[in-house]
């Protein structure tokens, strides 16, 4: 009986070793975006970021940004739209610095983010995906504290409190200390994002980035995300990357993204006076929104 089992076993272990052989392959692989030996710390910053003739390409070939200048001053909320491949989501991947510009500079404060070191520069910036990552097997307490040991449990508390999360914290069994399941499976989507809006408030960003955030909220949820947003958005630099229009009418800039251009930027009245790209991508969504109503 050993052996047959054995035998029956024999291809998940190929399969395993496959898979680990993979995983040390990627372990070994140097990163593309490596830290400068004078790189220094980043101090507590007040917000301010500025793209200063920014283009960039990630095979040195075809081009995907293209002379970018945007400013946003601390405290701003800044919204970036446009069409899927307009460049939104590489604008903010390039001031976490996943990638480098090709030319131009990123800076925080006026301190250009490739002369700082990563680990201060991730610590001074909070992101919401479009689809929350919650760590199975890990208490709601842990998923919500995520990398940062020094955030105490009173400051988690508060952080679900702000953006609404309490609540249905409060009513499950073991509260805080709930077990999740892969990838969060035992709790609703919106419940999942609000404990994603708690884990970027726990850790008290300077700036804070909303990629698609709101983009598969129901209804039902969509009014209590929407309050969380609004303290989750006090006193602090946002980014906001969006195709429902509806979560930036309040955003203090709206920059509109075409084929890796700058194409238009104003406040939502002011676009949609000028008649322009996001008013177009306004009449669009407004008529989506009916159809799926």
């Amino acid at each position: 009986e050993p052996v047959r089992t054995l035998t029956s076993e024999y291809g998940s272990l190929q399969r395993a070793m496959v898979a680990g052989s993979r995983i040390f392959e990627i372990l070994d692989l140097n990163p593309e975006v490596a830290e400068k030996p004078s790189a220094a710390m980043l101090p507590r910053v007040r917000g301010e970021i500025v793209y200063d003739n920014v283009s960039f390409s990630y095979d040195k070939e075809e081009t995907v940004l293209t002379d970018i200048n945007i400013s946003i001053l601390p405290g701003q909320t800044v919204a970036f739209v446009g069409t899927t491949g307009a460049g939104k989501t590489t604008l903010v991947s390039l001031l976490m610095r996943l990638y480098d510009v090709s030319t131009g500079t990123i800076q925080i404060d006026g301190i250009d983010v490739r002369d700082v070191t990563l680990h201060s520069l991730s610590q001074q910036i909070s992101i919401v995906p479009q689809e929350p990552y919650l760590f199975s097997g890990n208490s709601i307490l842990d998923n919500i504290r995520y990398n940062r040991p020094d955030i105490t449990k009173a400051a988690i508390e508060q952080a679900a409190e702000a953006v609404g999360a309490d609540e249905f914290i409060a009513r499950l069994d073991n509260g805080y200390d709930t077990l999740l399941q892969e990838r969060g499976g035992n709790l609703s989507f919106g419940q999942r994002q609000l404990i994603s809006f708690a884990r970027a408030l726990a850790g008290s960003p300077a700036i804070l980035i909303l990629d698609e955030a709101t983009a598969n909220i129901d209804a039902e949820s969509e009014a209590k995300i929407q309050q969380a947003l609004s303290r989750l958005l006090t006193n602090r630099t946002a980014i906001i990357i969006a195709h429902r229009l509806s979560t930036i009418r309040k955003a203090d800039n709206i920059v509109v993204l075409s084929e890796g251009s700058v194409v238009e930027q104003g406040t939502h009245d002011a676009l949609l006076t000028l008649g322009g790209e996001y008013a177009k991508l306004a009449t669009f969504n407004d008529s989506k929104a009916r159809s799926d109503s």
